[in-house]
């Protein structure tokens, strides 16, 4: 079975993106990370990381003031 979870990241500029988690856990676990409306890199996994791992991966950055963006910026609403 495979999970899409999507999370608000905003940057100090008030520009908001989101990373995008996609998750399978049969036969063989595995994430995939994605940006949206943001800059940076995907990043895939075989094992659980956590975000510190994801932001240093992705280097998530905000297309309007290039701004690098951390897991501060992780909004919860």
């Amino acid at each position: 079975m495979s999970t899409r979870i999507s999370f608000r990241v905003e940057c100090e500029c008030s520009h908001v993106g989101k990373i995008n988690l996609h998750e399978g856990d049969g036969p063989k676990f595995w994430e995939n990370y994605s940006l949206e409306s943001l800059e940076g890199k995907s990043f895939e996994s075989e094992t659980p990381v956590d975000f510190k791992r994801v932001f240093a991966e992705m280097r998530p950055t905000c297309p309007n003031c290039k701004r690098r963006l951390t897991r501060s910026n992780l909004k919860t609403n």
